[in-house]
């Protein structure tokens, strides 16, 4: 009998091990790639953290430049160039409605009447002491003389209607400069209808001891409203429809008719 001739028990090792070896091979490729996607992760969940970090913290400086710059505009705020400051006279009521010796035809402050001016514009001069209070509520009174070239209170007008609160316009007959621009402390005078006034009514409206809306209203319309109220009469000149047209009545007249609701 012939031997059959037999295959070492081992003989296809070398393939199997081969297998084996590419199969760890995988393994461990792809336990690299779970290593280096954790890796990415966790430095992108550690950027996203840095990134979130840092916008709070910028966010919180935003908010305290914000409160910083707010608190030293209220405590420093924008002046125009040439506008003078005034002494404050205080700001406490006349008695009895007197009459207020300010020495100057465009007061800023000091002992004023009980009532305020009522915003708008006037072609007959109102009453210095309720100027000053409409000063002390925020409003700017704008002063101009009497003989004011026509063109020029026309533009100065329309200056004043860019605006529809705390803007009162009325006649000085005691002014030297064309026009005069007031308000709490402040002061500046112009040669003509510049149109620097309408920047003048936007820096200093609103910054007066007390803060109180006043509506500008056209003179029919407030004559109207408040002569009524006061029961006193009031004369339109129908002669002219514009907003500055003649309104004819007596000092007291004016102090009756062009005073707001009394505010202390």
């Amino acid at each position: 009998m012939g031997n059959k001739s037999r295959q070492p028990k081992n003989a296809a090792d070398p393939q199997k091990k081969a297998a084996e070896a590419q199969k760890q091979a995988a393994k461990r490729a792809r336990r690299e790639e779970r290593k280096i996607a954790e890796a990415q992760a966790k430095k992108a969940a550690e950027r996203k953290r840095r990134l979130k970090t840092g916008a709070i913290a910028l966010l919180g400086v935003a908010v305290v430049l914000a409160i910083g710059f707010f608190i030293v505009r209220k405590a420093f705020p924008p002046e125009l160039p040439g506008v003078a400051g005034q002494q404050n006279f205080g700001r406490t009521h006349s008695v009895n409605g007197q009459q207020v010796n300010y020495g100057t035809p465009t007061p800023t402050s000091g002992q004023h009447a009980g009532n305020s001016a009522r915003c708008g514009i006037f072609n007959q001069e109102i009453p210095p002491e309720f100027a000053v209070h409409s000063l002390e509520h925020g409003a700017v009174v704008i002063w101009y003389r009497p003989d004011l070239a026509p063109d020029v209170l026309t533009d100065l007008a329309g200056i004043v209607n860019q605006f529809d609160d705390r803007v009162v316009m009325s006649p000085n007959s005691l002014l030297t400069d064309p026009i005069v621009a007031t308000s709490w402390v402040r002061l500046k005078a112009y040669d003509g209808a510049d149109p620097e006034i309408a920047a003048y009514i936007e820096t200093y409206r609103g910054r007066g001891p007390d803060s109180f809306s006043c509506a500008y209203s056209h003179p029919l319309e407030w004559q109207a409203r408040y002569c009524w109220v006061c029961h006193v009469t009031c004369h339109w000149n129908a002669r002219s429809s514009s907003p500055h047209s003649d309104l004819k009545y007596s000092r007291m007249e004016a102090i009756s008719s062009s005073v707001s609701v009394p505010r202390n």
